[in-house]
């Protein structure tokens, strides 16, 4: 008896899938072939969107790559961050802007950057001229000459003044029957921390698994740590004292800082509402 033909045949249908695709690609090759004269006509410039006969493309990817990292727009940035001054000044007459905003009369630039000494001042271009006299703007162009000592001053004091104004805060913590040497030793890192200008939180509480302080010990604790306070001039309170003395009390202590003037009214009523720490503690004892 002959076997029964199998009606599916792996060599045959493998044989079917590669070859069909291999005539396809082959073909969609072909036509491409074809094509390229009448593609190339239809977009002439290469930057244009034209189709691509890379297989595999990152598309909008790479488009959106492209356009930030546009090469206009960072020669745009550069421009702005760019002063074009002294020897750069590609203009041979210019007026001289005051510091009343007043302009001075047209003169050679040749003949100021001779006048000036360059390794102190410094010729900045503010507006180039006017183009013709239907377009707008100065006749000349008109410069500023900058003290360049005296603005990299001022640029240091702004920066020492940002400084200074940043707060850094500690925080230290102190158990209500610490030993007397330890006790010292934090009186020591808050008194060096207040002579810095730090915002310190001072903050005495009992301690898990530590013997108990009696009433006396707390009092005498904490007006340590007021005596502490007092040694250095200068010292505020930034926020009220919160807590009762022998559970937890915490004290917010800003130490002594040179700070430009703010405003005139909130300066007086620093003045008029602040405390000693002499007087912080008589509060405290009360």
């Amino acid at each position: 008896m002959r076997g029964s033909h199998s009606l599916f045949n792996p060599t045959v249908a493998l044989r079917k899938v590669f070859v069909s695709n291999a005539v396809a690609f082959e073909g969609s090759m072909h036509l491409r072939l074809l094509l390229a004269p009448a593609i190339g006509h239809l977009y002439p410039n290469p930057s244009s969107s034209a189709p691509s006969n890379r297989f595999f493309t990152t598309g909008y990817a790479a488009q959106m790559k492209w356009r930030r990292q546009s090469p206009q727009a960072e020669t745009t940035v550069k421009e702005k961050n760019k002063l074009i001054c002294d020897h750069n000044i590609p203009y041979s007459m210019v007026q001289i802007r005051q510091d009343d905003g007043t302009l001075s009369p047209p003169e050679r630039t040749t003949g100021l950057l001779r006048s000036l000494n360059l390794n102190q001042y410094s010729v900045v271009l503010l507006a180039p001229p006017r183009k013709d006299d239907k377009s707008k703007g100065p006749e000349y162009a008109i410069v500023r000459i900058i003290d360049k000592i005296a603005e990299r001053k001022e640029e240091e004091a702004k920066a020492a003044a940002k400084r200074a104004n940043k707060v850094t805060q500690k925080q230290l913590e102190i158990n209500w029957s610490i030993a007397p040497h330890d006790l010292q030793i934090r009186m020591k890192q808050l008194k060096q921390f207040l002579t810095k200008g730090y915002q310190v939180q001072v903050t005495l509480m009992s301690k898990r698994g530590k013997r108990a302080a009696t009433q006396e010990e707390a009092k005498k604790a904490l007006q340590t740590v007021w005596d502490t306070i007092a040694d250095v001039p200068g010292t505020s309170q930034y926020k009220k004292e919160q807590g009762e003395v022998g559970k937890t009390v915490m004290l917010f202590i800003q130490g002594p800082t040179p700070r430009p003037a703010e405003n005139q009214s909130a300066g007086t009523a620093a003045k008029e509402t602040a405390e000693t720490p002499a007087e912080m503690a008589q509060q405290t004892t009360q």
